[in-house]
């Protein structure tokens, strides 16, 4: 997690996680200060990938053993690093070099082994989409939502196989199951849940799906009568995820202000979920790998909420 631009390292264990390192404030090589954004793992979690908001056309390359920066990339574009995001699924886990790029109007595939960088491949667009959210599977395809609402997916650097529009929503993130069969879209009222293997069993990664063959998208909202007991009518959703357990996803969860919600994914029943109340504001939710454990970050402290995989 990052604190005042303080970068903590922390060790999970079976019941709670301990700081195993506090890095200094961080500066690029001119010197200055980094303000760090979007922080992923790299290189079996030895590395890890950041932006800064203050050069936002570079990606930054860290390495947690030696405790410095190892390269600095400048993608040169003249439109600033929306996001970036592993190649597949879990690739933080893996040596595999590669991830995804975007930017308002481009996506891109880079090669991080050497150490000027390499963009392998790489899409403009003449229009702007406003692209602003990228998140891949674990065979590498992958989607890109936009500020315009739209969710569109890939499975290679090309175009769309399929464009799912959601006029006038405000699309904050989104994840693929890791089946590659659902998306979920964090929007600012609700989750969307998207079943991308269409009426005629054909992925929409991979195959074109006319409109008559598309599943309903499902809308997750909690009741009337939850917002008004926890007063959330105001508090937007964020950091919608599927979580993983043997393989398979068992939950649907996102966070409202101080509050972490689960829908139980398997269960075919939508309408059903549990709401958490944890100390302070939730700033970010990950599922531990293939572990009955959510890690909660939260303004000043982190948790690990034991999550068993109960029917509620």
């Amino acid at each position: 997690m990052t604190e005042n631009n303080r970068i903590n390292v922390y060790h999970p264990s079976e019941i709670n996680l301990t700081q195993i390192k506090s890095l200094t404030p961080i500066k690029n090589s001119l010197g200055n200060n980094i303000n760090i954004n979007q922080m992923n793992f790299f290189n079996k979690g030895i590395n890890l990938l950041f932006l800064d908001n203050n050069n936002p056309n570079v990606i930054t390359n860290y390495d947690l053993i030696k405790n410095k920066i190892v390269n600095e990339w400048n993608i040169n574009n003249n439109n600033k690093i929306k996001c970036i995001y592993p190649q597949k699924k879990f690739d933080q886990l893996t040596e595999n070099t590669l991830f995804y790029g975007i930017t308002s109007k481009s996506m891109f595939l880079f090669d991080g082994r050497l150490k000027e960088g390499k963009i392998n491949e790489e899409k403009k667009y003449e229009s702007n989409y406003n692209f602003n959210y990228i998140s891949s599977g674990k065979n590498g395809q992958f989607a890109i939502s936009s500020e315009k609402g739209d969710v569109r997916i890939f499975n290679k650097i090309d175009k769309a196989t399929n464009l799912f529009s959601f006029k006038k929503e405000c699309i904050n993130a989104i994840d693929i199951s890791n089946n590659g069969n659902y998306i979920l879209i964090t929007c600012n009222n609700y989750l969307i849940f998207i079943n991308v293997l269409g009426k005629n069993k054909l992925n929409g990664f991979y195959k074109r799906l006319i409109n008559d063959k598309r599943n309903e998208p499902i809308y997750l909202k909690l009741s009337d009568n939850d917002l008004k007991q926890y007063n959330l009518y105001n508090v937007k959703f964020a950091n919608g995820k599927f979580s993983i357990n043997d393989e398979n996803e068992n939950d649907i969860i996102c966070s409202l202000g101080k509050y972490l919600v689960i829908w139980k994914f398997n269960s075919g029943k939508y309408d059903k979920y549990k709401i958490i109340e944890m100390e302070d504001n939730i700033l970010s939710i990950e599922f531990r790998y293939m572990k009955n454990q959510i890690i909660v970050t939260m303004p000043k402290n982190i948790t690990v909420y034991n999550h068993i995989y109960e029917s509620f």
